[in-house]
C-alpha cells in the first residue's frame, strides 16, 4: 500500500512549479528520475524502505501538501485554450483540442483549457511530448510546413 501511495504522491499534479510537481512531468528531470529510476530501484532492492517512519512521513507530507494545494492554491501557469480553424485531432468531439495535460480540462467534452502553460515555447520542438501524442485529423503529421497548415 505504501508503494502505491508513494507513486500517487509523486504523480499527483501540484498547483505550483517545483521539484516534485508531478504530472505531466514536463518541467523537471528530477520527477522522471524519481519515478523511473529511484523509486523502482528502492522497491526492487530494498522493498522494506517504506516501512521506515521517515519514508512514510515523507509520503504523507507530500500527499498532504498536494491535497492542501488542490483545495487552496490557484494553479501556477496560464490556462490556454486552442481554437483552431479546423480540427487538429482525429474524431474530435469539438474543435478545441484536448491534450494529455492532466492539469487542464482533459475529461470535458468542451474543455475550458487545452493546456496549462508554465513557460514560453519558442518553437514547435519545445512543446511537451504530451501535446503531440494525439492522432492528427488526416494522414499528415504536425509540422511547421505550409503543407500541414493547408491540410495537404
Amino acid at each position: 500500500m505504501w508503494g502505491l501511495l508513494a507513486v500517487v504522491a509523486l504523480l499527483w499534479p501540484a498547483r505550483t512549479v517545483g521539484l516534485l510537481d508531478g504530472l505531466p512531468l514536463e518541467h523537471t528531470i528530477a520527477n522522471a528520475v524519481l519515478l523511473g529510476v529511484v523509486l523502482p530501484t528502492l522497491l526492487w532492492f530494498h522493498p522494506r524502505f517504506l516501512r521506515e517512519p521517515l519514508a512514510r512521513g515523507a509520503v504523507l507530507a507530500l500527499l498532504a501538501w498536494k491535497a492542501f494545494g488542490a483545495a487552496t492554491i490557484t494553479p501556477d501557469g496560464w490556462c490556454v485554450r486552442f481554437e483552431p480553424q479546423r480540427p487538429l485531432v482525429k474524431d474530435a468531439a469539438s474543435i478545441v483540442p484536448h491534450s494529455w495535460d492532466v492539469r487542464a480540462d482533459w475529461l470535458s467534452d468542451e474543455p475550458a483549457c487545452s493546456a496549462i502553460v508554465r513557460r514560453p515555447y519558442k518553437g514547435l520542438g519545445e512543446f511537451p511530448v504530451w501535446f503531440f501524442n494525439l492522432p492528427p485529423p488526416n494522414e499528415c503529421w504536425p509540422g511547421e510546413s505550409e503543407e500541414y497548415e493547408a491540410g495537404l
